[in-house]
């Protein structure tokens, strides 16, 4: 085990040094002009509105009033600094984005205020490199080669072919609405006594079913830490955990980057309806004002107004220490009462959490996560239940040496691969049998089947098929790149979208029938901006906005539309796929349509890869082939 924990060590360390390169490479080593163009900086920027988040943290709305129409590399969650562009003035400061759209943004800052220095000066902002996750992960295995009695079993049982104690079986549940297979995966994680692992192929109810576990699990008495690698997906099963089961749930996290609806979840939430808000408020404010009484002072030299300031400094201090005991004698309770604990795998080892001991620890999406990423939460509790998919999005390693060395593989990977103890959920809910089809085929041996109230289910219109395959093989749509941030996109296909989509909207139309959501993958980012692009200025299809989502294939992890496009993008002479051949990413995008997929591609390119070779020989026989040609008749 030590060997793989050293590994493990030297991996994560080449993948944070190629990291930081990156970023250097990008901020130190280009100009201003440069960082602008890449989409690493906005210049200049304009702020929009200052004020107080839930939880009186301050943040900063800010609107880049340049390259308006250029991509950016922004996303929400990315620390980031504000600063006055003069390299004589060193002012600044740092915050996490809250949240992206368009040319807005919305940063919640460290500071316990704004600056004022924001307005009447020429303002930046740009990433800055997160070290945090990469000290938490080596932290983490630092604690693995250290772990005795539980925790040294439960990584026994992760790094090596020991194998976990077979399950003693409960009664199965009664008057549920689950499937056999997700009540089976239900009552073995009620059983299970060391590590289990629920294998939730697309569409399968895999959050349904951990609801319902955790539920059980809960009625047993039992304290829960429910974690994942994304916000996003901590969020999700936060809200839903509320909402179904009316448990007790605490969301940990900055509230920068916790959905909104699920606020009133955190601890600043729960804090603010807490009897005690009010007294702590009012100290706050309190101690604020002795202060600023004090700060006036600051040009006085005489002994009794040097003594007066010091005493209402002092005075400042105590009432301040008074409020802040008060909060976390309240935190504390609410932690303690907390039956389930929300938290990303990073805050898993939140200050609030060091104290406490949970019953069994949970990690959704953990197919996505980086192994040292795993290892944090896995010395919180008695027993460990993983809950993913191996065959989609896999964990993102930049390193290729990282990736030599195992790095992009992770604990659930090995784990279905060994056959050790996991339960495969065998119903999907989403998708028509015919869009199921191939990636039921080549991932997962036939074992998937749709349930009966989705496997036939089509648009209400007249369609000839619910699968599409549009080739432009010889029409010359070649790919293109955008030499600014070398991502790839391809006009040709775009157009041939436009073309079929508008069709649909007219069969929608003559049929008189609800329009229904609509869904543009691709796995290129410059595809995903200029569609954007072109529907915000094409009025047939800015009529229909409100209805459409374009986003990456990473961007649609965890969401399905009623119509599904996905943009191939690769068009080249050599059969050159780049990003195409992670097949498991594919997966995702095969598998978010409900009743019907739209997929354009060109077939000489695509053709010289065995996945798709596979998957175009299904489309000849079992779906609907049509060339390109027979949108370009006008």
């Amino acid at each position: 085990m030590e060997q793989k924990l050293a590994q493990l060590e030297e991996a994560l360390e080449a993948e944070k040094l190629e990291d930081i390169e990156r970023h250097r490479a990008i901020i130190e080593e280009h100009s201003l002009s440069d960082r602008r163009k890449k989409g690493w900086t906005w210049h200049p920027v304009r702020p929009l509105d200052l004020g107080y988040t839930f939880g009186d943290k301050a943040y900063v709305e800010l609107e880049r009033t340049k390259d308006l129409d250029s991509s950016h590399k922004f996303r929400s969650g990315q620390p980031v600094r504000i600063y006055i562009e003069d390299e004589d003035d060193d002012r600044e400061v740092s915050g996490i984005i809250h949240y992206v759209r368009d040319n807005q943004m919305k940063v919640v800052l460290y500071d316990e205020d704004y600056p004022s220095w924001l307005e009447n000066h020429s303002i930046a902002v740009e990433q800055l490199f997160d070290a945090r996750t990469y000290k938490s992960m080596e932290s983490a295995i630092r604690n693995a080669r250290h772990a005795h009695g539980r925790h040294l079993f439960l990584l026994e049982l992760l790094l090596t072919d020991k194998a976990p104690e077979d399950l003693e079986r409960s009664s199965k549940l009664k008057g549920t609405h689950l499937n056999d297979s997700q009540i089976e995966a239900v009552t073995a994680m009620k059983a299970t006594k060391d590590i289990l692992v629920l294998h939730g192929p697309p569409g399968t109810g895999k959050t349904t079913t951990l609801v319902e576990g955790i539920s059980e699990l809960v009625s047993q008495g039992s304290k829960i830490l429910v974690t994942a690698a994304s916000n996003t997906a901590v969020d999700v099963l936060t809200e839903r955990l509320a909402a179904t089961r009316k448990m007790n749930v605490l969301r940990i996290g900055n509230i920068s980057r916790v959905n909104d609806e699920i606020l009133d979840l955190t601890i600043e939430g729960r804090l603010a309806k807490q009897s005690e808000s009010k007294k702590i408020k009012e100290l706050k404010i309190e101690a604020a004002a002795l202060r600023d009484k004090a700060g006036k002072y600051k040009r006085q030299f005489g002994r009794e107004e040097r003594e007066e300031r010091n005493d209402l400094y002092r005075e400042a201090r105590e009432v301040q220490k008074w409020a802040q005991q008060l909060e976390r004698r309240i935190i504390s309770r609410l932690v303690d009462e907390a039956q389930v604990v929300c938290a990303t795998l990073i805050n898993s080892d939140h200050k609030l959490l060091r104290d406490q001991e949970f019953d069994c620890t949970i990690v959704d999406e953990a197919g996505q996560a980086l192994d040292p990423g795993l290892f944090i939460p896995l010395s919180r509790s008695q027993k460990w239940i993983m809950a993913g998919d191996p065959y989609q999005l896999p964990p993102t390693v930049k390193s290729q040496e990282a990736k030599k060395m195992g790095l992009s593989t992770n604990m659930l990977e090995r784990w279905v691969a060994a056959g050790k103890n996991s339960h495969f959920l065998d119903t999907q809910y989403r998708m028509h049998k015919d869009i199921m089809w191939f990636s039921n085929s080549y991932f997962y041996d036939d074992r998937l089947q749709a349930a009966p109230e989705v496997a036939e289910r089509t648009l209400a219109i007249q369609q000839p098929a619910p699968v599409e395959f549009i080739d432009t093989a010889g029409c010359d749509f070649e790919e293109k790149i955008n030499e600014e941030n070398l991502s790839k996109y391809n006009e040709g296909e775009a157009f041939i979208l436009r073309e079929h989509f508008l069709q649909l909207r007219q069969d929608f139309e003559d049929s008189k029938v609800p329009f229904p959501k609509i869904g543009i993958i691709t796995p290129y980012r410059e595809q995903v901006r200029y569609i954007r692009k072109l529907i915000s200025e094409d009025a047939e299809w800015a009529e229909y906005e409100s209805y459409i989502k374009v986003d990456s294939i990473d961007g649609f992890q965890g969401n399905e539309r009623t119509v599904i496009y996905i943009s191939l993008v690769r068009s080249n002479t050599v059969g050159e796929i780049g990003f195409l051949s992670d097949y498991r990413r594919m997966n995702v995008a095969l598998t978010r349509a409900q009743m019907k997929l739209v997929v354009i591609g060109d077939s000489a390119t695509l053709g010289q890869d065995s996945f798709y070779r596979k998957w175009l020989e299904r489309v000849e026989t079992d779906a609907l082939y049509r060339s390109a040609w027979e949108f370009m008749a006008g």
